[in-house]
């Protein structure tokens, strides 16, 4: 279940946005399981499936249990995962979706936007990132 920290953040006129910086601000404020159970299930097993692949000790590892790849998956991609492998890759999974959302984001000012735009959703519509001037690598 998502931390109550994200229910004040959402807005009529933008809640996307605002549900995005309070998820962004999980992360930033280490609240790492609050942010993982706020995840879409899909998000979740693709993290953590990437886990598995790049590690593979898992394969034999004995907390498996006979479970096949995809077994294993889904039992730690639920929101509150209990397998006793979450304990091993909970913190390599906090510390990729860090990187690819807030380190992203470090050292560049985002925040949500005010409301929607007029020709609808934009990618990046919850942070404004700083765009590269020709030339610029």
């Amino acid at each position: 279940m998502a931390d109550e920290f994200l229910l004040p953040h959402f807005s009529d006129d933008n809640p996307a946005a605002y549900a995005a910086m309070a998820w962004l601000r999980l992360l930033e404020n280490h609240r790492f399981p609050s942010a993982w159970a706020a995840l879409t299930a899909d998000l979740r097993l693709l993290a953590v499936q990437d886990w598995i692949v790049q590690n593979p000790a898992v394969e034999d590892h004995p907390a498996r249990a006979g479970m096949d790849r995809d077994e294993l998956a889904a039992a730690l991609s639920v929101e509150v995962p209990t397998h006793p492998l979450w304990e091993h890759g909970a913190a390599m999974v906090a510390e990729r979706v860090r990187g690819v959302t807030l380190d992203v984001l470090a050292g560049r000012e985002w925040s949500a936007g005010s409301r929607p735009a007029a020709d609808g959703p934009r990618p990046g519509a919850g942070a404004h990132l700083p765009q590269r001037s020709a030339g610029r690598g």
